[in-house]
C-alpha cells in the first residue's frame, strides 16, 4: 500500500512538471511572435484575440504545473487542493473554448487570417516555404511593396526551362525565380481539413492527460488526508497510553 501511495505521489509530481513545462513553451512561444512582430501596439489595444488566449492557457498551466510540482514533492495539502483547482478549470475552459467557437460559428478561414495576421514573419516565411505559397492572398500583396521578397515566396529553377517569371524574380546566371501563385490562405485551410483527424486525436489526448491528471491529485490528496488522519489516531493513543 505504501509503495502505491508513493507511486501515486511521483506520477502526480512528474505530471505536473510535464504540464509546467508545456505552459513555460506556450508562453515562450508567444512571447516570441509578440516581440518579433509589428503587434506590439496591437497587443496593447485588445485586437489580438489568438495571442490572449495563449499566453492565458500557457499562464494557466505554468502557475498550475508549478502548484502540483511543489504541492506533490513537499507533500503540501493547500498546494495540491489548488493545483486540482486550477486543472479542472483548464479542462472546463477548453471544452466552453470549443463550445463558444460553435456557438458563434467561426469558420477555420477566419481563424487562419487571424492567426496570420498575428504571427511574425519568420514564422511566416517558414509557412510559405513549406507549402509553397506567398502571402495569405498571393504574391500580389507585395506588388506595392519597395522591400525585397523573402526567398521563401519563391523557387529557384533553371532558366532553359523556360518558366514565366515576373520583371522584378530574382536571379542569377543559371537560374531564375518563380513566385509561388497560390496564397497561404487556403493551403492552410486545406492542411487543416487534411490533418483534422491529428488535431482531434491531439487535443484528445491532451484532454486526457489532464483527466489523469486531475484523478490521480485526488489519490493523492485522498492519501495525505489518511495519512494525517493516522498520524493524529497514533498521537491521541500515545497521550492516553501516558
Amino acid at each position: 500500500m505504501g509503495c502505491c501511495k508513493a507511486f501515486v505521489k511521483h506520477l502526480v509530481c512528474m505530471l505536473a512538471f510535464a504540464t509546467w513545462f508545456l505552459g513555460s513553451v506556450l508562453i515562450a512561444f508567444t512571447l516570441w511572435i509578440l516581440s518579433t512582430s509589428t503587434n506590439a501596439k496591437n497587443f496593447f489595444a485588445g485586437t489580438t484575440p489568438i495571442i490572449y488566449v495563449a499566453l492565458g492557457l500557457g499562464g494557466l498551466l505554468f502557475t498550475n504545473g508549478l502548484l502540483g510540482w511543489m504541492g506533490s514533492y513537499r507533500r503540501g495539502g493547500c498546494m495540491l487542493k489548488l493545483f486540482l483547482f486550477l486543472s479542472v478549470l483548464t479542462i472546463a475552459a477548453e471544452i466552453g473554448g470549443i463550445i463558444s467557437l460553435s456557438i458563434l460559428r467561426a469558420k477555420v478561414t477566419e481563424i487562419v487570417e487571424e492567426g496570420w495576421n498575428e504571427m511574425n514573419q519568420r514564422t511566416r516565411n517558414i509557412i510559405q516555404s513549406q507549402l509553397e505559397c506567398c502571402g495569405l492572398m498571393g504574391p500580389s500583396e507585395f506588388a506595392h511593396n519597395n522591400e525585397e521578397t523573402d526567398k521563401s515566396c519563391y523557387s529557384l529553377v533553371p532558366k532553359e526551362l523556360g518558366l514565366p517569371t515576373t520583371p522584378t524574380s530574382p536571379s542569377s546566371s543559371m537560374s531564375e525565380a518563380v513566385y509561388h501563385e497560390s496564397g497561404c490562405k487556403d493551403k492552410l485551410v486545406d492542411w487543416i481539413y487534411k490533418h483534422k483527424l491529428i488535431w482531434i486525436s491531439t487535443f484528445g489526448g491532451f484532454l486526457l492527460f489532464q483527466v489523469i491528471t486531475v484523478l490521480l491529485s485526488v489519490s493523492a490528496i485522498n492519501n495525505m488526508k489518511s495519512r494525517s488522519s493516522s498520524m493524529e489516531s497514533l498521537d491521541d493513543h500515545h497521550h492516553i497510553t501516558y
